[in-house]
């Protein structure tokens, strides 16, 4: 069992807090999104430090040390709850729950975008006309198949290089957009031709959800979607 560790809150050291800042530049935010206060004696119980979620400030961290020297942790969002105050038993528990919330503060964020509901959507269709029409689980694509499935992934990546042309994406994300679209396609020398549709539409949603913030590679992405797994109204090809 760990023990317990007494800090003294004001003079909390300076390699700590540096400790502290990169866990928020490692995060999706990086630092410039977040506001930091340290050694807050005035408070009841005294703050070791507080971060604060600039875009929406009703987000935030606080680690608090009572008079016996326990730390608490008050966050929001929570694990589990919109707002939680939990114990901590070290500090580093604490530098651990902070890099934790920055993930939960992301998939609240998300969660909260209306694509968000039409991901899920999509992801509902994908599994429903899988399930339809892909009725032998063991079934491989043929080499014709295979070769109309490259065609639509080199169609599908040259969309993505132009709208990294025009700045609409970042390098960054062609990349991983690459990455994904070429294991997609190594994927059809392996698996079934059920477990790639999977398997696909879940990358292609991957995709969808790291570009939010560019209306024109979220439609790209979109429509590869609806044609390229969906059939666009038409079912997928029979096994």
């Amino acid at each position: 069992m760990k023990c317990q560790e007494v800090f003294i809150v004001n003079k909390l050291r300076e390699s700590v807090k540096k400790r502290i800042y990169s866990v928020l530049d490692a995060s999706y935010f990086t630092f410039g999104s977040f506001d930091t206060q340290f050694e807050m004696s005035s408070k009841k119980p005294p703050i070791v430090f507080a971060v604060t979620f600039r875009p929406k400030r009703t987000y935030s961290y606080i680690v608090g040390q009572k008079e016996t020297g326990r730390l608490v942790i008050t966050r929001s969002p929570g694990v589990y709850k919109e707002t939680e105050t939990v114990g901590a038993l070290t500090f580093d528990d604490c530098i651990d729950g902070l890099e934790r919330w920055c993930i939960c503060l992301k998939e609240e964020l998300q969660s909260g975008n209306p694509f968000y509901d039409e991901l899920q959507e999509l992801r509902r269709k994908l599994e429903q006309r899988i399930e339809e029409h892909i009725k032998d689980k063991d079934a491989h694509f043929t080499p014709e198949e295979k070769t109309d499935i490259q065609t639509k992934i080199d169609a599908l990546c040259k969309q993505f290089e132009d709208l990294k042309a025009k700045s609409a994406i970042t390098e960054q994300e062609l990349k991983k957009v690459k990455e994904e679209l070429a294991n997609i396609r190594k994927d059809t020398e392996v698996f079934s031709r059920k477990v790639w549709y999977h398997t696909a539409g879940n990358k292609l949603l991957n995709i969808m959800s790291r570009i939010l913030n560019s209306e024109t590679a979220k439609s790209i992405a979109e429509k590869a979607f609806n044609q390229f797994l969906l059939g666009d109204g038409s079912s997928p090809p029979e096994s």
